[in-house]
């Protein structure tokens, strides 16, 4: 038998094995564990993007149908302020009737501009001669 400088015959021992599998399984472990932590937050990180979109996507359509019932409100009280006869044109300039067509909630003004300048507003009343209703924007 041949005998190291230690004393040793060359070969390990039990304890020294296991040191050395306990170093590799250790690693192994290790290696495992970063791979899973970037597997996963990448994962996560891509689910919840998803739900972010979805969510947003489905607030955005709610928002959408919201506003087309506004918008169909407001087609609907123009539609019988133009549907007023020359006769019944004291009618349609009334305070009474730009209010009484508007009785949502969630309009807080309402404008009956005609095309020779008359504004009556819901909140504030006769508007006219205020600003030139006809060259706005919109």
């Amino acid at each position: 038998m041949k005998y190291d400088s230690q004393g040793g015959t060359g070969k390990m021992n039990v304890r020294q094995k296991f040191i050395a599998l306990a170093g590799i399984a250790g690693a192994i472990m290790a290696i495992v564990s970063v791979v899973g932590y970037f597997t996963a937050s990448n994962s996560l990180e891509a689910t919840v993007e998803e739900e972010l979109v979805s969510e947003i996507g489905r607030q955005s359509a709610q928002a959408d149908g919201w506003l087309a019932e506004k918008a169909k409100y407001g087609e609907g009280v123009a539609s019988i302020l133009k549907r007023l006869t020359a006769a019944e044109n004291s009618i349609a300039r009334s305070r009474q009737i730009t209010m009484a067509v508007a009785d949502d909630k969630d309009v807080k003004n309402l404008l009956n501009v005609m095309e020779d300048g008359f504004c009556m507003t819901m909140e504030s009343g006769d508007k006219t001669g205020a600003s030139d209703w006809n060259k706005r924007d919109w």
